[in-house]
């Protein structure tokens, strides 16, 4: 059987001369694919070709995680009571940092779904608004509007998004064409995990916005996996990710951005008297948690 390398495979896609930045670390002696291998301890009982539901965390991250579990099980509620509150804003001001907002803006969740549903289920509805979303978007978050539209007769406009043979311009005019004066909330996938398809989410944004529609991100696959910021994104409302996927921190973290002029708007999902309405920490209440997750940001 021929042997097929993954160097083989990015000379054949991408051609030999887009290969030259990697040239140093091929000709090294272990190779760049070995470098890789060896910072990651996977399983040898199967190939593993699904890293999107979650990516492993490389060594350099699970062995500080590991000692964060131990580190916090010794000093137990002390930790919590003293340290908790100045560890986890070191983390959300990381993460602020990369998504290029400031930290009064983000919060650290659980993940992309935690996220998302948070701002759908906050939102103050009322019977008959309307709201725009695609079936390629992901179930948990059609779920979350099924159920606002049992519990608020909202109205759910789901369009349907072609796999191929549509430009970004298209996109955009598929999207307007949904829109009514009753339109409250758009959901666009930065990055739709079925296809692939990265969406023109500046465009839809500011289409949007022009009609006087919120819009919501979900960015499960696209932060730390695209090359962005938040400004790049036409100043969407509010967008999820989960930092376990193509950040590759431990399993469990995700991140919520909510833009500052709208975050006293949302309800809480968990009420929470210790914080202002305008402070995005009052999205934060979801009781005691694995604190270790947070630090290994």
């Amino acid at each position: 059987m021929m042997r097929f390398s993954k160097r083989d495979f990015l000379r054949s896609v991408a051609g030999i001369g887009a290969l030259s930045a990697f040239r140093p670390a091929l000709a090294s002696p272990t190779g760049f694919w070995e470098d890789i291998r060896a910072a990651y301890g996977v399983t040898d009982s199967f190939i593993q070709l699904e890293n999107g539901y979650y990516s492993l965390a490389s060594n350099e991250v699970l062995e500080p995680y590991l000692r964060h579990i131990q580190d916090i099980n010794k000093v137990s509620s002390y930790y919590m009571r003293t340290r908790q509150a100045d560890d986890k804003l070191a983390s959300r001001t990381a993460v602020a940092e990369l998504l290029g907002c400031g930290p009064e803006e983000l919060i650290i969740t659980r993940n992309t779904t935690e996220s998302l549903d948070t701002i759908i289920s906050g939102i103050d509805w009322k019977a008959g608004d309307e709201a725009i979303m695609a079936g390629q978007d992901y179930g948990a978050m059609l779920d979350m509007f099924r159920l606002m539209s049992r519990r608020h007769g909202i109205v759910n406009k789901v369009l349907s998004i072609p796999n191929q043979g549509i430009s970004d311009d298209e996109l955009v005019r598929l999207y307007e064409s949904a829109i009514t004066p009753k339109t409250r909330l758009l959901m666009v996938c930065h990055l739709i995990n079925i296809t692939g398809r990265i969406m023109p989410v500046r465009q839809i944004t500011e289409m949007a916005h022009r009609h006087g529609v919120e819009v919501l991100v979900d960015g499960a696959h696209a932060f730390a996996h695209l090359d962005f910021r938040i400004a790049d994104l036409g100043g969407c409302d509010y967008y999820g990710s989960s930092l376990h996927k193509w950040l590759g921190t431990p399993l469990g973290a995700g991140l919520l951005y909510v833009r500052k002029d709208k975050i006293r708007g949302i309800w809480p999902l968990f009420g929470d008297s210790s914080f202002a309405d305008d402070d995005i920490r009052k999205l934060n209440h979801t009781g005691t948690h694995p604190v270790a997750t947070d630090l290994a940001i």
